[in-house]
């Protein structure tokens, strides 16, 4: 067990150090000054765009593969909204006599305000 665990902390150290190397390489292949038309200077965006994001995208899309494996769909073709009703309709538990629910369009009877009477 002990030999398993050494063999596997040396090849995590054997990735970070050839990770490190690649990454210096890369680093000193941007400082040279190459004048010939077949190669160019990277720039650190271009090995970014070249070398790094393709890395990162291949590595997120297996972690994406594995996630959507794992996950169980779920439709919703016979499902409806717990808010749905005809329009007009009072929500449910609420019926038309009751005093917490107005439509939106109906008539509010207000009082009339008549002007004081002088009483003469």
């Amino acid at each position: 067990m002990g030999a398993q665990v050494i063999a596997t902390s040396d090849t995590a150290n054997e990735d970070a150090i050839g990770i490190t190397n690649l990454l210096f390489g890369i680093q000193q292949l941007g400082k040279a000054r190459v004048k010939t038309k077949r190669f160019r200077q990277l720039t650190p965006s271009a090995i970014w765009k070249q070398i790094m994001r393709p890395m990162l995208n291949q590595s997120e899309n297996k972690a994406l593969e594995l996630n959507q494996e794992t996950q169980i769909p779920i439709t919703n073709s016979n499902m409806q909204p717990s808010n749905a009703r005809p329009r007009g309709q009072p929500p449910p538990g609420q019926g038309p006599n009751s005093t917490i629910y107005i439509p939106r369009n109906a008539v509010r009877h207000q009082a009339r305000i008549l002007p004081p009477t002088l009483n003469t």
